[in-house]
C-alpha cells in the first residue's frame, strides 16, 4: 500500500514538472512599464463628456494606457470630485463611471440633474498613465487639451 502511494506521488510530480512548460506566458501582468509616465489631461477648451469619451481617448487604446481618475464637472458640494476608472475594458469603465455618478446623484436627491442627458455630463480632467508617444500623437489631434506631466513634481 505505501508502494502505490509512493508511486502516485511520484507520478503526480512527474506530471506537474511536464505541465510547467518554458512556454507559458503571463497572462495578467501588473502594468510596471518605467516608460509610462504620470500625466493630467485637462479639457477646459475642448469639450469632453461620456458620448465623445470613446472617441477622443481612443488615441491611447493603441499604446500601453492606465486611466486612474476621471473628474467630472459640477457645482454641487456633496458630489463626489471624481470617478476611478477600470481599465479592464474601456466602454465598461465608462459606463461604470457614467452608472456610479448617476448612483451619486440618487443619492444626493439631485433629480433635476438626473433629468437632463447624462451622456452630455462634461468631464474637467482625466489622470493618465502612458507612453510619450501616444501623449504627442493626442497633443497634435487635441492641441486645446491642456497637459500637465505629474512626474516632474
Amino acid at each position: 500500500m505505501k508502494k502505490n502511494i509512493v508511486f502516485l506521488i511520484i507520478l503526480i510530480l512527474f506530471i506537474l514538472k511536464i505541465n510547467m512548460n518554458e512556454d507559458s506566458k503571463l497572462v495578467m501582468l501588473e502594468n510596471n512599464n518605467t516608460n509610462n509616465y504620470h500625466y493630467e489631461l485637462i479639457f477646459n477648451k475642448e469639450k469632453l463628456n461620456f458620448r465623445n469619451f470613446k472617441l477622443k481617448l481612443a488615441t491611447f487604446t493603441s499604446y500601453e494606457y492606465n486611466i486612474k481618475k476621471v473628474y467630472i464637472e459640477n457645482d454641487k458640494e456633496n458630489l463626489k470630485k471624481y470617478y476611478s476608472f477600470d481599465n479592464d475594458n474601456f466602454i465598461s469603465g465608462i459606463e461604470k463611471i457614467k452608472n456610479n455618478y448617476i448612483h451619486n446623484l440618487k443619492s444626493n436627491y439631485l433629480y433635476n440633474d438626473l433629468d437632463k442627458d447624462i451622456d452630455e455630463t462634461l468631464i474637467n480632467k482625466i489622470e493618465i498613465y502612458t507612453e510619450p508617444d501616444a501623449i504627442n500623437i493626442f497633443k497634435k489631434k487635441y492641441p486645446s487639451v491642456e497637459i500637465i506631466s505629474l512626474d516632474e513634481y
